[in-house]
């Protein structure tokens, strides 16, 4: 045996450097003005396409086409069916208030979630001069 460390477990993973995160943390931030810009661009192309779907789509309901090829991209309209419940309408049609207590702790899992909040933007006021 090499390792005193059980063969089953993994080995840990080295620990990030102060320097290595600083590096990133800047990085990241240094980042943010581009992707910003990209999501603009990206924004105005994708309200100028939504122009054309709109005219497709209403050529396709007035021709009653269920499907349809553009140069490889498929348009398609189709009826789907959907059943959307929460807690309050679901209380309402249970004789037993109980089953939704059971499901609940049975079914129930917690898992940790990783986000990234952007900044809240400062308001600029104008200047009173």
């Amino acid at each position: 045996m090499s390792s005193p460390h059980n063969e089953s477990e993994p080995e840990p993973e080295p620990s990030i450097t102060k320097s290595a995160f600083r590096k990133a943390c800047k990085a990241f931030v240094g980042m943010q003005p581009r992707i910003s810009e990209a999501k603009e661009a990206l924004k105005v192309l994708k309200k100028e396409s939504g122009a054309h779907i709109k005219v497709i789509k209403k050529y396709m309901n007035e021709q009653r086409v269920m499907e349809m090829d553009v140069s490889g991209f498929t348009f398609a309209s189709e009826e789907k069916e959907q059943c959307r419940w929460n807690e309050d309408n679901l209380l309402t049609v249970l004789d037993d208030t109980g089953v939704l207590e059971r499901y609940k702790e049975e079914f129930t899992t917690t898992k940790t979630a990783f986000r990234i909040k952007p900044p809240k933007r400062a308001r600029t006021e104008p200047s009173e001069e």
